[in-house]
């Protein structure tokens, strides 16, 4: 690509790239660059196809350029060649296969790359996450973010009725249609989203050694209503009750508790347990992907970098 430095008035400078030229950048400027650097890419196709390529590329520049509004301090690292090449990869898969919910993801990703530039590592991070976006299934995303929030995400709360709607309303939108397939969950560690753990934790297991809190409310809750002196098993509670380290729920008594709150976290339940993802511990790429995602689904949840980076 031809590259040239060009001097305008008031001292300022023209940056020319191929057929782009950058000076004072606007809103504007910055879709034409969005739209130009993949014009080339496309002339080679058919009449029919270069044209269906053509009105996702304005589409995808449109959606970015929304992205960006209010952020005109963003706009000069369109001026940058590592924004224009990823600009460029991201434009050119989306003209391919055209799946608005991975542009979406993307564009949320690479708006967060732009901002990040003079962040080397969490640029690095977030460049190939996006590149990896990409090689991924809707179903796979929404299966990293699943372990994420089961194994990373902190969920708090002073009693067990809020703390089970908070975890059913954080697995929702996802558990759905989050992959069970032996082959996709192989294909993420294969690509480096995650890593298959020595240790399979199935939920409850995770959920007394995560949320430690959570076991212990319930059975005060159970010893208050008196299910204790009511249940079938009442000896083993009172055995229990005599010992304080005991004084907690079994793995397989929270799984049926949380079975019964709702048909989300019953799911929950079927495909941890069921497949391999309670196998799966996320590497840092998977991590920013299932961030990025959680936070286009759940806009009012805030997950620092800090967080999900450290």
């Amino acid at each position: 690509m031809r590259k040239q430095g060009q001097k305008s008035g008031n001292n300022s400078t023209n940056l020319q790239i191929g057929s782009v030229q950058v000076s004072g950048i606007g809103y504007s400027e910055a879709r034409q660059i969005a739209v130009d650097v993949m014009k080339s890419e496309i002339s080679s196709l058919s009449e029919t196809a270069e044209k269906i390529a053509l009105e996702r590329i304005n589409f995808f520049s449109d959606k970015l350029m929304s992205k960006l509004e209010g952020r005109a301090d963003l706009l000069p690292q369109f001026a940058e060649p590592r924004t224009q090449y990823l600009v460029k990869e991201t434009h050119s898969i989306y003209s391919k296969y055209g799946n608005d919910e991975i542009a979406d993801l993307s564009i949320d990703m690479l708006v967060e790359f732009i901002a990040s530039q003079n962040e080397d590592f969490k640029s690095i991070i977030l460049n190939d996450a996006i590149r990896t976006i990409h090689s991924l299934t809707l179903n796979q995303i929404d299966c990293l973010s699943v372990i994420f929030i089961m194994r990373h995400l902190e969920i708090s709360s002073d009693d067990i009725d809020t703390f089970l709607k908070h975890l059913n309303e954080l697995i929702s939108p996802f558990i759905d249609s989050c992959t069970t397939s032996k082959a996709q969950i192989d294909y993420l560690v294969g690509i480096g989203c995650g890593n298959f753990e020595i240790v399979n934790q199935e939920l409850g297991h995770l959920l007394n050694h995560r949320f430690k809190e959570l076991s212990v409310m319930l059975y005060n809750q159970f010893l208050d209503e008196g299910t204790i002196k009511k249940d079938a098993f009442h000896k083993e509670w009172a055995r229990r009750s005599q010992n304080s380290n005991q004084k907690k729920l079994t793995p397989k008594e929270l799984e049926d508790i949380l079975g019964g709150h709702s048909s989300g976290l019953d799911m929950l339940i079927r495909k941890w347990n069921g497949t391999w993802i309670h196998k799966i511990n996320l590497r840092i790429v998977g991590k920013a992907i299932a961030v990025a995602n959680i936070r286009r689904k759940i806009p009012e949840i805030h997950i620092t970098d800090e967080f999900w980076m450290g």
